[in-house]
């Protein structure tokens, strides 16, 4: 059976319907727990931010590998409130927070950079959450 087929086996879902094809009740913190059921080994989260949902990917899938990408570096036109001091702050955090996972890779670079460090086919999943403005997030879905 094919990962759609499991999904929406799994959920009772009708594929044919129009799309977007909504999961009641079901959010990201039971996709972490899905990758695993699927048996994925390999993912990045895109858009780390201070970790909290990585860790969430990381105890769902502890034999699985979880790789973390987000720049932590301030720049003109995306949450120009944040200054590089806190950046540097939520990025010690996260650091903090993923210590104790063997199985979680921090990269600290943009999103369009770290996703030519990964070969085709490489990653069994990618949760996209970095930067929300349409052409950036029209990048990491067509890079990614």
């Amino acid at each position: 059976m094919n990962t759609l087929d499991f999904i929406a086996h799994k959920y009772s879902l009708d594929l044919s319907a129009k799309s977007p094809i909504e999961i009641p009740n079901v959010g990201r913190d039971d996709l972490a727990h899905l990758f695993a059921e699927l048996g994925f080994q390999a993912g990045a989260e895109i858009g780390v931010e201070q970790g909290f949902y990585t860790e969430k990917l990381c105890k769902a899938n502890p034999t699985g590998i979880v790789y973390g990408v987000d720049a932590w570096q301030a720049y003109h036109g995306y949450r120009d409130h944040v200054s590089q001091s806190k950046l540097d702050g939520f990025y010690e955090d996260t650091l903090a927070r993923l210590a104790g996972f063997p199985n979680c890779k921090l990269i600290r670079a943009f999103s369009m950079e770290a996703a030519y460090d990964f070969d085709d086919g490489a990653l069994d999943w990618v949760y996209i959450d970095a930067n929300h403005e349409l052409p950036s997030v029209i990048d990491d879905l067509v890079e990614w």
